[in-house]
């Protein structure tokens, strides 16, 4: 991150009642940090370069001048000489006079001195300092994808801010308060946020529809699920460093909890109650009232109820994992959703339907398909309650071997058990020519 703009202009100011200077300058920096950019009563003596070797400035009456100092966020300015004089006690000392100091990205810190001709000033800067700030940069751009402070597929919020006993309960109180270190700025490409450390911090992360959180660091810190959907709250860490989420892509999923149904799948059109996370159908069974269950019976006609069952749908967000999660029910949909379930292998279905309850009590038989080879029931619906599997058994045939009895389903329709049925016509009459054959060829015999 390279430094912004200092709050000098460009140029010489007009100081009121200032008289136009020529300064001469030399600037020596010691320590394992950053040389400062420097400003002379608000005139750039050098910002980002070396100061030139004279510069022309407005100095007042005072007898004094004022030199400004500026290092980026990652750099501390910790001692500074002019004129062989000591003006390190002029630095601030605490943290919170760091904090002061912050200008956005930039610690800002006055030194003044007496009016000389000429200045020749040496600083020492760190990078081995307690940060007063924390300063996060994120990015939804592709091309960031490999990095560690993408977040694509997903979002980021401000959500409020605590610091010294203030709540910053929106961007808005935090613009108000007019700190350059209470900074948040984001948009559709990128992010950053310089905010006290030691604050505590809640954000909303939203993955889109499709997507899950499934990691979110922040330097450490230990990140707190909150009971709004998506928030999470955590101590702003001092530093600077890249905030990253790893945001994937999920599957809605049925989840079942009963005897009869095995499995299932779901896929859903554009819902705006969807927008968000994914989806996940729950199923199982449930118990219902004998009216219920006499309603449900005489909807099913000639079926027979195989399974009473409760489907209800939830839009999820994850909390960080799958196993715990942020679950707001959806009981209607603006398009179907078309729904498949496995039937368990104990049911003999040679057919089956889907009997559902409105929520306003009345019984509808949904559009659906049964494939009695994969024992799968298809149906599309918009609404989520109580259902009924309804079905039509599999007529069972018994035959004798010499290994014992076999038993079989089959339907008498079938081109199978016309075969099964002729065959066995065909043997019983001629079992029956057989017979009257021998009685006829015995009665020759005895005349």
């Amino acid at each position: 991150n390279a430094p912004g703009p200092g709050p000098g202009p460009s140029g010489p100011v007009v100081i009121d009642g200032g008289t136009l200077v020529t300064g001469n300058f030399t600037y020596t920096n010691s320590g394992d940090g950053d040389p400062a950019d420097i400003w002379l009563n608000e005139t750039e003596i050098g910002v980002r370069e070396p100061p030139a070797a004279s510069k022309e400035y407005y100095k007042d009456d005072s007898g004094n001048v004022t030199f400004k100092f500026g290092t980026f966020i990652n750099n501390r300015i910790t001692s500074v000489i002019i004129n062989n004089t000591d003006c390190s006690a002029q630095l601030p000392q605490t943290k919170d006079e760091w904090l002061e100091a912050n200008q956005n990205q930039i610690d800002m810190v006055n030194i003044v001195v007496p009016y000389a001709e000429s200045y020749d000033i040496k600083t020492t800067t760190t990078r081995n300092f307690e940060w007063s700030v924390g300063n996060f940069l994120w990015s939804y751009m592709d091309q960031d994808k490999e990095t560690d402070n993408y977040l694509g597929n997903g979002y980021l919020d401000f959500i409020s801010l605590k610091f010294k006993g203030t709540t910053y309960g929106g961007l808005g109180d935090l613009m108000y308060a007019n700190k350059p270190y209470l900074f948040w700025n984001s948009d559709e490409d990128e992010g950053g946020a310089v905010l006290p450390a030691g604050a505590e911090l809640t954000v909303r992360l939203i993955p889109n529809a499709g997507y899950q959180l499934t990691a979110f660091t922040c330097n450490g810190q230990v990140v707190t699920p909150q009971e709004e959907i998506g928030t999470y709250t955590f101590e702003v860490p001092g530093g600077n460093f890249h905030w990253g989420a790893t945001f994937e892509k999920v599957d809605d999923k049925v989840k079942t909890n009963s005897e009869t149904i095995k499995s299932g799948s779901i896929v859903l059109g554009e819902e705006e109650s969807m927008s968000i996370g994914t989806a996940r159908l729950d199923v199982k069974d449930t118990e219902l009232t004998d009216e219920q269950k006499a309603s449900f019976k005489e909807k099913a006609g000639d079926y027979t109820v195989a399974s009473f069952v409760d489907m209800s749908l939830f839009n999820t967000v994850f909390k960080g994992t799958e196993e715990s999660s942020w679950d707001t029910e959806v009981t209607d949909l603006q398009n179907e959703a078309e729904i498949s379930l496995q039937l368990d292998d104990s049911i003999n279905a040679e057919d089956a339907i889907v009997v559902h309850e409105k929520h306003d009590g009345t019984l509808e038989v949904v559009d659906s398909t049964f494939d009695k080879s994969t024992k799968r029931v298809n149906l599309k619906t918009r609404g989520f309650s109580n259902y009924a599997i309804a079905i039509k058994e599999a007529v069972s045939t018994e035959t004798t071997t010499e290994e014992g009895t076999n038993s079989t389903s089959s339907n008498p329709a079938t081109g199978d058990g016309i075969i099964v049925y002729v065959s066995l016509f065909a043997i019983a009459t001629l079992g029956a020519f057989v017979v009257i054959k021998l009685n006829r060829n015995s009665k020759v015999k005895k005349h």
